[in-house]
């Protein structure tokens, strides 16, 4: 995230009626940002990495505040373009007070382990989170992405492997 994504992030969070004003002051034609507006409203992963995703998100959406002024807007709108593999058995659950999203990631081929392990950075309820992949032992091999809350002075992020035993 750079400075400029911080700083839409942190006008979205204050609520700030126009966060564009400053944009619209240094003289950026309106023709550009609505054609910008438009790019975001389409973007999709696709075959992407997910980090280009999420770095051409974080760039777009500051052109279309109002679909991204709150983090649910733009938790639907991040997932909405999500490539449908890393959507696939897509569980909301709580634990504690906290709101955790996780991914169950099953394996297509037994034979071998098709999955490629990313990071994910998000931002949920201005909380940081970090992905643990998780081996959940039953007939066949099974992964589980987790996201977990963390607090960090910068954003770096750990892949932590922790092992489950079905009982």
């Amino acid at each position: 995230m750079d400075a400029e994504d911080w700083l839409m992030d942190t006008e979205r969070k204050l609520n700030t009626s126009d966060a564009m004003t400053w944009r619209r002051e240094s003289n950026v034609p309106e023709s550009i940002m609505e054609l910008k507006r438009r790019e975001f409203e389409s973007l999709e992963q696709k075959d992407k990495a997910i980090l280009t995703y999420v770095r051409e998100f974080s760039g777009l959406s500051r052109y279309a505040v109002e679909e991204v002024n709150t983090e649910d807007k733009k938790k639907k709108r991040f997932m909405r373009g999500l490539n449908p593999q890393f959507k696939l058995g897509l569980v909301q659950c709580v634990l504690g007070q906290y709101f955790l999203p996780q991914l169950l990631l099953i394996p297509i081929v037994a034979e071998k382990l098709p999955w490629k392990l990313v990071l994910l950075p998000i931002v949920v309820e201005k909380l940081l989170w970090k992905l643990v992949l998780l081996p959940i032992v039953a007939e066949k091999l099974l992964w589980k992405l987790v996201l977990l809350p963390i607090v960090a002075e910068k954003l770096l992020w750990k892949l932590v492997l922790l092992p489950i035993v079905a009982g």
